[in-house]
């Protein structure tokens, strides 16, 4: 029964935050295909109609449609963060970010119920896992949402506020809700124990969160009047360790202008486009992990840009056959994903050290990668 009654949390919890997604997903992509559409049209026009086109206006609507990928690739790298079964190692995080995004899954929730008041104050880094620390804000500020009655949004408010508190980083979600009754604030964090009616409610979501705030060697609490709201205040010790709060980076690599570079993709459209804005360098594509050991054994490419989705050789397969070849072909690999790498393949990105770049990307991250590989 706890087993079927967890699986209904992470159910319930993905329910939530898949209809976040698909509303800070759609919004921009509505903007970035009409944009994309009015310039088709546009450039489908015959020569004499072109040449008369407005081009201040056609840039513009390139400009935004550029802007609106980018707000969804940063939605889906944030994804990505949350969702990576591998990445469980604590390390250094800047709670701010990690707020902002759980802000965004939340909103659905929030907008139909309250204002939404943010205070982020300069804090600490602390030391945590940025998808558990999503995990528990998405599922305070959801409590904080349901705790109001739809239709009165001007007159509630939901208050995010992050600052010090002592030697702690503080992150404060209060709500102008129902409150919590006097009896059952010393039971809000027990296993099972839910105030919800049956079917909404399995009571782990509040016990998670606390396990997770105290396994960071925080603390989860909760303030609340009946008939006036709730504080749930999550504190974290502030990142203290020497030399550990600046990330490492790779050596830069001194490459030739322009580069030769070997681009091996999963879909071929993605390779057309990254010859297309690769145009200063020399590129060449292969269709798989094969062809493309063929051309490595016959050219001296500077830059291998392998798909991890290569179906006729995994990327694992691809680093030990250039390792094999000898000449440290190896070093001149560069996953790309547009996915999760899985433990085993991020496991061997790490121990290797090789560089793998998330998808979408544009020119300037990839002429930035020809300048950081180590060669």
């Amino acid at each position: 029964m706890e087993a079927q009654l967890r699986r209904a949390q992470k159910l319930e919890a993905l329910g939530r935050l898949a209809a976040g997604i698909a509303h800070e997903i759609n919004n921009p992509l509505a903007f970035v295909i009409a944009n994309l559409q009015y310039v088709r049209r546009a450039i489908d026009l015959p020569p004499e109609e072109l040449a008369r086109a407005p081009l201040e206006e056609l840039s513009s609507a390139l400009a935004e449609a550029c802007v609106g990928g980018e707000r969804i690739k940063q939605i889906v790298r944030d994804l990505k963060a949350f969702a990576q079964p591998h990445d469980e190692s604590l390390a250094v995080v800047d709670v701010r970010p990690v707020l902002d995004f759980s802000l965004k899954m939340a909103a659905a929730e929030i907008r139909r119920r309250a204002q939404l008041v943010t205070r982020f104050e300069e804090v600490p880094a602390v030391w945590a896992i940025s998808g558990r620390l999503e995990q528990v804000f998405v599922n305070l500020l959801v409590n904080a949402a349901q705790a109001i009655a739809p239709g009165a949004v001007d007159q509630n408010q939901i208050r995010v506020t992050v600052r010090t508190l002592d030697d702690d980083v503080a992150v404060e979600i209060s709500d102008t809700g129902a409150g919590i009754p006097p009896a059952n604030l010393d039971r809000i964090f027990d296993p099972f124990f839910t105030t919800k009616p049956v079917g909404v409610g399995t009571g782990l979501g509040l016990s998670i969160c606390h396990s997770i705030v105290t396994a960071f060697g925080g603390d989860l609490t909760v303030e609340s009047e009946e008939g006036k709201g709730s504080t749930f205040r999550v504190t974290l010790p502030h990142a203290t360790r020497a030399g550990e709060s600046e990330p490492s980076h790779a050596p830069a690599l001194r490459l030739p202008q322009p580069a030769r570079l070997l681009v091996v993709d999963a879909e071929p459209s993605v390779a057309k486009a990254i010859r297309r804005v690769l145009s200063g360098h020399k590129v060449q594509t292969a269709d798989g992990g094969v062809e493309a050991l063929a051309l490595v054994a016959a050219h001296p490419f500077d830059l291998v840009l392998y798909d991890i989705m290569t179906r006729d050789l995994p990327p694992a397969d691809m680093y030990r056959r250039l390792q094999e070849a000898g000449r440290g072909l190896e070093k001149k690999l560069v996953l790309t994903a547009a996915g999760a790498l899985g433990p085993e393949l991020a496991r061997l990105v790490a121990e290797a050290g090789i560089p793998c770049v998330d998808k979408p990307f544009d020119a300037g991250e990839i002429e930035l990668l020809l300048q950081a590989r180590a060669g």
